[in-house]
């Protein structure tokens, strides 16, 4: 019988709880600083040799340790030593975050969990329960993370567990911080670097003010972030030589250098710290023999050398940091060095080279970026916002470059193929999970487009505008000299002024934005004698419907049948099959949950009934239960819900509303992968009564995918609320259109649009405009 205590296991594994405050310290960089692998040639360690898997853990080298932990495990188990399986599933934890398997940590923390009594071990199960919040919020799992650190603070309020409690409420940080409650957050990271202070616990009192640093960084409060950081600065000093050490230098030199930028800040002085910071950070490192830890130091002072415009040293230091990240085999910090070299390369003219870097960064990036994506606790950038750019800028490079030898077409191609994988990473990031390679797995995406029919492309740079048209004999570039913030100004107040059906004064940018985005490709589409358009928007454009934009006599709806898609190999192509359409038609009419009534709810689903047939759902009828008994029983083509519907900024706050509850985006998908292995997919999802926010690009991504998310061949959804009479008019239409042979469904929305707008009630585009064809318009 085992008789070690938890405080005893708790001795015995303190670098874990080391490394733990360093999973904990959560937030952008110090995630982005994950240590996936050690250095090339590490000794192997075994369950029998300790010293040797200590040796590894200190340097980083987790990868390496797996089996011998995993061994160690497998002993302790089989021995009923449940606190030491506890410390061995935590660096197992560990280990798989480090190496971007964050499902795989939860499950590990799930085991621990199990294993652990909050009666007879306190300290030791909340600590498992901060640790698993923590893991929940990686992935975006907010929802999940809260109880947990609930259950883990109210475990911990004796005096003895005080540097455990510390320890939650640095987690509980990181929550409030992913929720956007910055002055909670400051408070529980201040909270858990006094009680660390008190307990002399120095590691995790750096790791405190670490976070209070970067959440005031990012806020913009650079005087205090400036004296937080010295703070910081100050008690990472006491840390002994090592690895801890080394990992807080590099995050706080990064941190000197974006206070730097702030307004109001002695910048020489910030600069000057970060440099000291990088310097002894890639002496620690290369001291330890990690790899990883001196490529991030090395590519620090790569970028701050840049940054004063110091060109060769710069990149000897990129290069340096790109050899070792390579060698560690660290894709996830090599794509920085590359860019940052990429953008050398550009800045000097040497466009062949900076387009190589360029292409070597995405492919890094491409390999690791389903970690990157879900591994942020927090939400202060899009994707699009902080890696987004590298993808824009090679396509900028790509676009700008003189054809030598190679067609124009090839090059093209390249710029457009770029924005797609961007355009997937972004879907992923909404979405959090495989849904977006789940439908690259089955389809061969649209290279090929039918004689009467053009894709266009819209890429906002920030000193223009680039219109990448696809007709049926090729590719053509268009420049159009719009400044990005320009274009993005119009089009939030286009999309204001849209919603307020009581004005015209939407026009104004209706014209200009025509004249920006379909103007200078009028001439190609006319000689193509091309009638439908599809559209594939970037960033703001995706807020708008291309339908309302006017030419000063008509609308666009009124010479093209138009669709949108986030991305040409995101689209499942080929036409609807007609015959047999089967339809589940459901909605709320009546006001619940708090959401006001839809009172021509019944009669859209009325006229819609009675075009398709099939079965109806409503009020109380429209629950959960019902629309999975539904869908288990009938492989319905097309399923109809006209229910308040709101997309947001994440896809967590995403929902469509029913009788009792909510349908979240993975409820949705789930409802429609019902039918997932039959043979004919559902081939339209329409969702009628949707909402997006003005001004947020996030939600309006959402909105894009709903059909890659929901596995729906296309969409039929709005942009904003409608509740209106017009909308059973415009769908009862769309439904008739749809029914007749030869008609595709964009050709079926642009005939319902129009007739429509040519109802003297419902000619302002607030009525009509808002709904877009997503996905599939054939």
């Amino acid at each position: 019988m085992n008789n070690r205590s938890p405080a005893m296991v708790q001795r015995r594994f303190r670098s874990s709880r080391c490394r733990m405050r360093l999973r904990a310290a959560g937030l952008a960089v110090a995630c982005s600083l994950s240590l996936v692998t050690g250095p090339a040639g590490a000794v192997t360690a075994s369950a029998s040799d300790p010293a040797a898997l200590e040796q590894q853990l200190a340097a980083g080298d987790s990868a390496a340790a797996l089996p011998a932990l995993e061994s160690h495990l497998a002993e302790l188990e089989k021995a009923g030593d449940r606190p030491g399986a506890v410390a061995i599933l935590l660096r197992l934890a560990d280990a798989a975050s480090e190496q971007g398997m964050y499902r795989d940590s939860q499950s590990w923390l799930q085991r621990a969990l199990a294993l652990t009594d909050g009666a007879a071990a306190p300290g030791l199960r909340a600590t498992v329960l901060s640790r698993l919040a923590d893991a929940y919020l990686v992935t975006g799992d907010v929802a999940a993370a809260g109880p947990l650190l609930d259950e883990a603070l109210a475990l911990t309020q004796g005096d003895d567990l005080s540097d455990v409690r510390s320890l939650v409420r640095l987690n509980l940080g990181n929550l409030h911080a992913r929720q956007g409650q910055d002055a909670l957050a400051l408070d529980d990271y201040r909270v858990a670097e006094r009680v660390a202070r008190k307990t002399g616990d120095v590691s995790l009192a750096a790791n405190a003010l670490t976070n209070t640093t970067r959440l005031l960084t990012e806020t913009g409060q650079g005087g205090a972030a400036r004296r937080s950081l010295q703070s910081a600065v100050a008690v990472v000093e006491q840390l002994a030589d090592g690895y801890e050490k080394a990992f807080l230098q590099i995050n706080l030199g990064r941190l000197a250098a974006d206070i730097a930028r702030l307004p109001g800040i002695d910048r020489d002085e910030l600069l000057l710290v970060a440099f000291r910071l990088f310097e002894q950070a890639a002496v620690s490192a290369d001291a330890l023999g990690s790899g990883r830890l001196a490529s991030w130091a090395y590519g620090g002072l790569g970028e701050l050398y840049a940054g004063e415009d110091r060109g060769a040293e710069a990149e000897r230091l990129l290069r340096k940091a790109s050899f070792l990240a390579r060698e560690a085999g660290a894709d996830d910090i090599l794509f920085r060095w590359q860019w940052q070299t990429g953008r050398l390369h550009a800045a000097a003219g040497q466009t062949a080279a900076a387009i190589e870097d360029y292409r070597d960064a995405v492919a890094a990036l491409q390999r690791v970026r389903s970690q990157l994506g879900t591994g942020l606790r927090r939400e202060r950038g899009s994707f699009r916002a902080t890696t987004g750019p590298l993808y824009f800028e090679l396509a900028d490079l790509l676009l700008q470059a003189p054809d030598t030898g190679h067609p124009a077409g090839d090059r093209l191609r390249d710029a457009r193929q770029t924005v797609e994988l961007l355009k997937a990473v972004e879907l992923q990031e909404y979405f959090q999970d495989n849904c977006v390679t789940a439908l690259s797995a089955r389809t061969s995406g649209v290279d090929q487009v039918a004689p009467d029919t053009a894709v266009l492309y819209v890429i906002p740079l920030p000193d223009r505008l680039e219109l990448l048209l696809s007709l049926p004999d090729g590719m053509r570039q268009v420049t159009v000299p719009v400044e990005g913030a320009v274009l993005r100004e119009t089009i939030v107040a286009f999309r204001g002024n849209l919603e307020n059906r009581t004005t015209r004064r939407y026009l104004r940018q209706a014209w200009q934005l025509y004249d920006w985005l379909i103007r200078p490709i009028e001439p190609l589409l006319e000689a193509q004698e091309i009638e439908t358009l599809v559209t594939v928007p970037q960033g703001a454009l995706t807020m708008i419907p291309f339908a309302a934009l006017h030419d000063g006599k008509q609308f666009l709806v009124e010479q093209y049948a138009l669709a949108t898609t986030p991305g040409l190999a995101l689209t499942d192509p080929g036409g609807m099959q007609k015959q047999d359409v089967d339809a589940l038609l459901a909605g709320l009419s009546e006001g619940v949950q708090g959401f006001p009534p839809l009172p021509n709810v019944p009669l859209e689903l009325e006229e819609a009934h009675a075009v398709l047939g099939g079965a109806l759902l409503e009020d109380r009828a429209f629950s959960n239960a019902n629309l999975y008994r539904a869908l288990e029983v009938e492989p319905y083509t097309v399923v109809h819900l006209a229910s308040h519907a709101q997309f947001k900024g994440n896809s967590e706050e995403t929902f469509l509303l029913t009788w009792e509850g909510q349908l979240n985006l993975d409820s949705l998908e789930d409802l429609v992968g019902l039918g997932e292995f039959r043979q004919r997919p559902v081939e339209l999802l329409v969702l009628s009564a949707c909402q997006t926010a003005v001004g947020d690009e996030q939600a309006a991504l959402g909105l894009a995918g709903v059909a890659v998310k929901a596995g729906a061949r296309s969409a039929l959804a709005s942009l904003w609320f409608v509740n209106d009479a017009g909308t059973s008019r415009l769908m009862s239409e769309f439904y008739r259109q749809l029914q007749q042979p030869g008609v595709s469904k964009a050709e079926a929305l642009q005939a319902a649009q129009i007739g429509t707008l040519r109802d003297r009630r419902y000619r302002h585009p607030g009525y009509w405009a808002p709904f877009l064809l997503i996905g599939n318009w054939l």
